[in-house]
């Protein structure tokens, strides 16, 4: 995890590549992105955060935001990008040639079995309509690779915090269920 004066460091790099920000910013301005930076970037491995400031400075012109920094990280974290809808596609279209409906389906990437059994092997393998079939599960791929990308990117006090409410959330269900189900015996 890249410490306080890891964070300072990149910013320093960072400030002086990019002079505009230091005039356009007050000291109280600067400073205060810096905190931000520290809230916010600390999650990341020091070494991932140097290098995807190193990215950035070699293809942006403009001082990046805490995003993509992030996105950046997560880009060299991750450098075997998922493929394309249509290219996970064509994986489905050899396995149906392959092993046919009632065989089983391999899949080296995780994210095309898991589109492929919400669409159904044996569905996908006797149906008719190749077209529509094609374009549902490019949107259901490509659909799951966002979330997790998204997921992959959100800062870990806001995952805390969805998962606090999550769970309040199901506390209240929960209770709502026992009071429904306390009132229907009541009743009967």
């Amino acid at each position: 995890m890249a410490n306080s004066n890891e964070i300072t460091v990149i910013f320093g790099v960072l400030t002086t590549n990019y002079g505009y920000i230091m005039r356009d910013k007050s000291p109280e301005q600067l400073s205060g992105l810096l905190d931000i930076w520290k809230q916010t970037l600390g999650d990341l491995d020091g070494d991932l955060l140097r290098a995807s400031a190193l990215k950035i400075i070699s293809t942006s012109k403009w001082f990046p935001s805490v995003a993509e920094l992030r996105d950046a990280a997560l880009d060299i974290a991750e450098p075997e990008k998922r493929r394309t809808g249509i290219e996970a596609w064509g994986d489905v279209v050899k396995e149906i040639h392959r092993v046919g409906s009632y065989g089983a389906p391999y899949f080296a990437d995780d994210l095309v079995a898991e589109v492929v059994k919400m669409l159904d092997w044996q569905t996908l393998c006797l149906s008719e309509e190749q077209t529509a079939d094609r374009a549902r599960f490019i949107a259901g791929y490509e659909a799951i690779v966002k979330r997790k990308r998204d997921v992959a990117l959100t800062l870990p006090e806001v995952r805390r915090v969805s998962q606090l409410i999550g769970a309040r959330r199901a506390e209240v269900q929960g209770e709502i269920k026992r009071l429904a189900e306390a009132k229907r015996d009541a009743t009967q």
